[in-house]
Formats: structure tokens, C-alpha cells, sequence
């Protein structure tokens, strides 16, 4: 019984050993040996797609209705690119990632928006950063 346990154990190492190469790209376990192919954006055309969209505001003058909020974001992209400049890749990311998430919902047409910067709950015209 243990060798018939043992020669099938062996059987399908073997005949499953191939596998790795023949599973299509992006497919399967395997998947993380194969480049990623779709364009990933950078940290550093994120930080200036973002400060593009605060000059776009700027001029159209949606900063005046949200003077605050304009600031807050000002201030993660500048810490953001301040992080980037000096090699924090890793703690570049979370700024810029609270910067985003606030033009995003400037951008969506929040009527009226109020930002906590520590909350544990999350209301409908609340953003926590």
C-alpha cells in the first residue's frame, strides 16, 4: 500500500512538473513570473496628474468654494512629492493616495464635503484621511 501511495506521488510530481510553462500568461498560480504588461502609473505621473488637476481647479475656481479642503490636498501632494524627491517610495504612496481620494470626490461633485483628518467612521459627506 505505502509503495503503491509512493509510485503514485511520484506519477503525478512528474506529469504536473510541465505545468508551470504551459499555463497562459496572466493565468494561474504561476502568474507572477510573467512582466506585467498593462501600464501601471507611476508615483511621479500620479503626483503630476494630480497637482494638474488642482491648477485646473485653480482656474476654474473651484478652489473659492472649498479653500480648506484645496489646502489639505496641497499640503499630501507636497509631502507626497517632498517623500518622492528624497527616495520614500513607500511612504510616498499614502499621501498621494489621500490626495486622489479627495480630488476624486471634489471632482465627482460633492455639495457639501467636510474632511476629518482621524475618524473611525466613515458618513456620507465625510471623507476621512
Amino acid at each position: 500500500m505505502k509503495l503503491i501511495s509512493l509510485l503514485l506521488l511520484h506519477t503525478t510530481l512528474i506529469t504536473s512538473s510541465g505545468c508551470f510553462y504551459l499555463v497562459p500568461e496572466g493565468e494561474g498560480g504561476v502568474a507572477e513570473r510573467f512582466p506585467i504588461k498593462s501600464e501601471v502609473p507611476t508615483l511621479q505621473s500620479r503626483l503630476k496628474k494630480c497637482e494638474a488637476v488642482i491648477s485646473e481647479h485653480n482656474l476654474d475656481g473651484k478652489q473659492d468654494q472649498y479653500p480648506a479642503i484645496y489646502q489639505e490636498i496641497q499640503l499630501l501632494v507636497t509631502r507626497s512629492r517632498r517623500l518622492y524627491e528624497a527616495n520614500y517610495l513607500m511612504q510616498a504612496q499614502l499621501p498621494l493616495e489621500q490626495a486622489e481620494k479627495l480630488l476624486h470626490i471634489l471632482e465627482n461633485g460633492a455639495a457639501s464635503l467636510r474632511v476629518k483628518s482621524h475618524c473611525n467612521q466613515q458618513l456620507t459627506q465625510e471623507a476621512c484621511i
